[in-house]
């Protein structure tokens, strides 16, 4: 996903003199392009993220489109100060472009795990948030970006990761669906590819339909779409590569508190404090952490089950 950002961004670049990248001394086999490519608009700014920030702040006041990149933890926690203050107090065209999303990291320990990011990005004034799941979504992620100024946070994975749509993803159909099942799973970022496998377990071994939804743009939030889909589930579950509150989970949640009597059943699945204790690569901590699919169709089995009993 990252190569697919940068190929992006470059193309974009050819077009605009405006756009620059600044680094803090990372993205190294990554970068490389737009550094050849642009070298008066790359700017490597050392160990310094939240000097990076500022610098980002300045060049947009003069009338440039800034790209700057991090790993996850390092681009936000560590500057949030910079980015609450200098990109979004005044609305500076800066995109805070992270890499290492979710457990992407997991063999570095819990210092380079994204697992609170959104839950301070998401209420930072005017910042738009956005977490694709394949270079599908992160196509449909930059030209959002490009039609819309001001502070925007592309959250994005490692690499490697596999293609889940076929073609080109429509953000504005977010939540929509012609035809809807009972049950329903949403999610962002790469768990897109788990929850697709357990829809397909689901359906083989036990003849059960899911809807399975992505929303990559998770700030402005699609309130309608998600209202709609609620309307129509009896169950919802929510997968989320995050910790439980501040995410994803949370703002669903909160939309379906205020349907009242009409709010479907709510299962969110997520991760939780042991996360800091716990060490290894993405498919391990997914694991650990009920997230993969085969943990994820037992837990919707079980939870199933429970709500049928208590229908009795």
């Amino acid at each position: 996903m990252r190569n697919r950002f940068i190929q992006l961004l470059c193309a974009w670049a050819k077009e605009d003199e405006s756009i620059y990248l600044l680094t803090a001394d990372l993205g190294f086999s990554v970068l490389e392009p737009f550094a050849q490519a642009f070298p008066k608009r790359f700017i490597n700014v050392g160990i310094a993220e939240q000097n990076m920030i500022g610098i980002a702040a300045g060049l947009s006041l003069m009338g440039k489109r800034i790209f700057v990149y991090s790993i996850v933890n390092f681009g936000t926690i560590r500057c949030l100060e910079q980015i609450r203050n200098d990109v979004c107090y005044h609305n500076a065209n800066v995109v805070v472009t992270i890499v290492g999303a979710g457990l992407a990291y997991g063999l570095n320990g819990y210092t380079h795990l994204g697992v609170e990011d959104l839950a301070v990005m998401l209420p930072m004034p005017k910042m738009k948030v956005l977490s694709p799941a394949d270079n599908f979504e992160l196509e449909a992620c930059m030209c959002y970006i490009k039609k819309n100024s001001g502070p925007s946070y592309l959250r994005l994975s490692k690499g490697g990761e596999p293609l889940i749509h076929s073609n080109y993803f429509h953000i504005e159909k977010s939540l929509k669906s012609e035809l809807l099942p009972d049950i329903n799973i949403i999610c962002h970022g790469t768990i897109l590819y788990e929850a697709i496998k357990t829809k397909g377990l689901l359906k083989e071994n036990y003849n059960l339909n899911l809807g399975v939804f992505s929303i990559p743009l998770l700030k402005p939030f699609p309130t309608s779409n998600c209202l709609n889909l609620l309307r129509q589930s009896k169950h919802i579950f929510l997968i989320e590569e995050h910790m439980q509150f501040g995410g994803m989970n949370s703002l669903v949640a909160s939309l379906a508190a205020s349907l009242g009597p009409d709010c479907p059943n709510i299962y969110a699945y997520a991760l939780d404090e042991k996360i800091m204790h716990l060490v290894g690569d993405q498919t391990y901590l997914r694991s650990s952490f009920g997230l993969n699919a085969e943990n994820l169709l037992e837990s919707i089995l079980r939870d199933l089950s429970i709500a049928a009993k208590l229908e009795v």
